[in-house]
């Protein structure tokens, strides 16, 4: 290792100092750099901070002690993970910007390397089934029953605690040594299959694994850089591995979804337009009933943007239910007014509003549901039906022009 060089390669960065770590080999730029021998059995982390200006510091587990006593520094020792975390703070007291292969609070220590800031870490179906490889890679890592007595002896000196108290620890480390390799037939039935399986796609013969990114805790921006992701997967050649932004996909797919709702709204609509034409026999009727609706509509979308709704396609299937109970209010009224005034009895028109104030009520209770669907349809067709029968009752009804006859011919 060239120290000279790398300061002054750090300083001239602006770099404040250069921290490397590893475990189970998983950064082979550090074995690399510093010259650490990549075939040693390494069991536990280790971290070698490099400042720019001064002497380097060693942060090693007790149990390999020796593990960085070919580099020059001062060493720190760590066993538990407290004791890990206060170690780095102490490795790094006087640090502020730091070159190093990233991971935050370097908690994901079977990943080599995570481009700093780009992601945080990612899920994988390796966290609930490593392959066999790595199964065999762990359990060849673990010390047989003497080496771990030993080791387990050398960890406890000095503290309240008696190596035989281990026993059943050593018991148990043994038995994962000699223990089959987990297989997907070992997951069935256990908590873990749900997990694995909500990772994996298998198609006959074929497998794909599907690896959610998660942003950096913290970060300026919670968003995900996929342009950043996908250069560094062309760059690694991985042809087979894509990159899918579900919110983008998402997006794009409602909006599909949206404006194939709309296309076919549009389409009853004027559906109906005939219908009334054919029925009606006049234009005038026909506008006399669509107005109402079409003010009810209007009136229930500016409600809702007004009150910082955004409109979704739930809420335009409650507009296509205000068309269909408003209709009937507004051809009854446009019927009512080619009759005689008594031929539309008070009992008729009590159970006219009876109706309407069961749906009001009814749908009306369904927007103070919690369940998104249901709360969108009550908040759009329980003000939409009232404001339908309103309009309905203002804008279609007129004046019965027989009865106006019958009593100018009494006169």
């Amino acid at each position: 290792m060239n120290l000279e060089a790398i300061q002054a390669a750090l300083r001239e960065a602006a770099v404040d100092g250069w921290l490397f770590y590893d475990h189970h080999h998983r950064d082979p730029i550090a074995a690399h750099i510093l010259g650490v021998d990549p075939r040693a059995h390494i069991t536990r982390r280790w971290y070698y901070f490099i400042p720019a200006v001064g002497e380097p510091r060693k942060l090693v587990h007790r149990i390999e002690q020796g593990r960085l006593d070919t580099l020059p520094g001062a060493k720190g020792l760590y066993s538990s993970w407290q004791e890990l975390h206060g170690g780095l703070e102490a490795l790094l007291f006087d640090a502020r910007r730091i070159a190093m292969q990233y991971s935050p609070n370097n908690a994901i220590m079977y990943v080599s390397m995570v481009d700093a800031g780009t992601i945080g870490e990612f899920d994988s179906p390796a966290d609930y089934l490593p392959s066999l490889a790595t199964q065999q890679n762990r359990r060849s890592s673990l010390p047989d029953r003497r080496v771990l007595q030993d080791n387990v002896r050398a960890a406890a000196a000095g503290l309240d605690l008696q190596a035989d108290q281990l026993s059943p620890f050593i018991d148990d480390v043994e038995a994962a040594r000699q223990g089959a390799l987990v297989t997907v037939q070992d997951l069935h039935g256990t908590s873990l299959a749900a997990g694995f399986g909500a990772l994996i796609l298998h198609q006959s013969d074929h497998w794909n694994a599907l690896l959610p990114l998660h942003a950096v805790n913290g970060a300026a921006t919670p968003d995900i850089d996929v342009d950043r992701v996908t250069a560094a997967l062309g760059a690694a050649h991985l042809q087979d591995t894509h990159v899918l932004d579900l919110k983008d996909q998402t997006d794009a797919l409602y909006a599909s979804y949206l404006q194939e709702a709309i296309r076919l709204s549009l389409c009853g609509f004027a559906l109906i337009l005939l219908l009334l034409l054919f029925a009606l026999r006049s234009p005038l009727r026909v506008a006399r009933v669509l107005a109402p609706l079409v003010l009810a509509v209007l009136a229930v979308a500016a409600g809702l943007a007004v009150c910082g709704q955004q409109l979704t396609i739930l809420h335009l299937v409650g507009m296509l239910l205000i068309v269909a109970v408003g209709s009937n209010y507004a051809l009854f009224f446009d019927d009512a007014g080619t009759k005689q005034r008594d031929e539309t009895s008070p009992l008729t028109l009590a159970s006219l509003g009876i109706a309407n104030l069961s749906t009001v009520i009814g749908f009306g209770l369904l927007s103070f549901s919690q369940v998104p669907v249901l709360e969108a349809l009550g908040e759009t067709v329980a003000p939409g039906a009232f404001l339908a029968l309103v309009f309905s009752a203002v804008l279609t009804s007129r004046p019965p022009p027989a009865a106006a006859s019958a009593d100018t011919a009494d006169a």
